[in-house]
């Protein structure tokens, strides 16, 4: 794909970069039969800042609010390759509408381009509501979301004490079927985990005024220990009507992780958090224009096994037979070093010996 920067009368149109990103990745998958779309909105931290326009409250990583501002953010997921497809930056609070709009926006493309393509939306707790889950029902589309601890299930308790009953938690209910899977390995926050044992539930659910379907996922170490405070979950409107689709629910939930190292790859490699611009709508495009600059290198990663001077740079950086972004960046920023020192020596006009004692020093 070939992306082209376009210009508006105000500058950098973030229509233009979003409508570019989201026709590349359809494009991209025009030939896959199912297609997962990851939603899931990233805080951009600007915890020192008190001038810049729209700012909101967002939070720290001890959890705490600080100044920031709101994204809204989808990756598409097909057969060996991972592509960045919309980014909505906001100045106040997300809404469901934003939300909406943009699962909308991408649902379309991608059956534009593919019209038996079946996509699976893949979204963190913030989106158990229902009306979430009515959206991508009319679309016409598969979703697996994540519940909230506090999501309650038909089924009515008795409090002795208060001598009135109450609507049990989904979390804590016994479901119909169960069964457990062991995992080899389980890479869990970054940490693989060896013989995990997953305990697993499943039953149709009465939520948001509708059947559909619930999956429940304890997981615990070798030592019987649990991995998690909480079970994990899901509602999906994909029939669980046994063990394996269960499991399968599960597993295409698991997906939903890739999202977040795309967010730590922005952060850490392109600067996401670094802005220092004033306005709000120079925020929003730098946000936006860095999202899109992410989007080149994920496109670009399939091809840097192919090439043999991104494999010198990768190697350059000290990849050890890995060619992977980290190390293509790492190499960039090793060979633009190696470009200015080599100018500096020209211009200084400094002789072998002279940048001989300056290596030196490194020692």
């Amino acid at each position: 794909m070939s992306y082209q920067l376009t210009k508006t009368q105000d500058g950098l149109s973030g229509n233009a970069l979003n409508d570019l990103m989201l026709r590349g990745a359809a494009a991209s998958f025009e030939q896959c039969q199912s297609v997962v779309l990851v939603h899931d909105g990233c805080d951009i931290r600007k915890p020192y800042a008190r001038r810049m326009e729209g700012l909101s409250k967002v939070r720290s990583l001890e959890g705490n609010l600080i100044n920031g501002y709101d994204t809204f953010n989808t990756v598409a997921i097909g057969p060996q390759r991972l592509h960045l497809v919309n980014c909505t930056p906001i100045g106040e609070q997300a809404n469901k509408q934003i939300a909406f709009a943009q699962i909308s926006r991408v649902s379309q493309a991608f059956k534009a381009a593919n019209a038996d393509m079946v996509l699976t939306h893949l979204i963190d707790r913030e989106a158990d509501d229902a009306a979430f889950f009515e959206e991508i029902e009319t679309l016409q589309d598969r979703y697996i979301i994540r519940a909230r601890a506090n999501r309650v299930s038909d089924v009515q308790g008795w409090d002795e004490e208060k001598q009135k009953s109450y609507p049990v938690k989904l979390i804590n209910k016994q479901f119909d079927n169960s069964f457990e899977q062991r995992f080899d390995k389980f890479k869990l926050a970054g940490k693989c985990h060896q013989q995990v044992l997953a305990r697993i539930e499943y039953e149709r659910v009465w939520v948001g005024g509708k059947w559909r379907y619930g999956v429940k996922v304890r997981l615990f170490n070798r030592e019987g220990k649990p991995l998690y405070k909480d079970a994990i979950l899901l509602i999906t409107n994909i029939v669980v009507d046994n063990e394996q689709m269960a499991l399968y629910v599960y597993k295409l939930y698991l997906q939903r992780s890739k999202i977040e190292g795309v967010f730590k790859f922005l952060k850490q490699y392109l600067g996401w958090e670094q802005f220092q611009v004033q306005q709000l709508g120079a925020i929003k495009n730098l946000i936006l224009l860095c999202f899109f600059i992410g989007s080149y290198f994920y496109e670009l990663e399939p091809e840097l096994t192919k090439n043999e001077f991104m494999i010198t740079l990768c190697q350059m950086a000290g990849g050890k037979g890995k060619v992977t972004r980290h190390f293509f960046l790492k190499g960039l920023q090793i060979l633009a070093y190696a470009q200015m020192a080599q100018h500096f020596f020209e211009k200084e006009n400094l002789s072998p010996e002279q940048i001989q004692q300056l290596f030196d020093l490194t020692k």
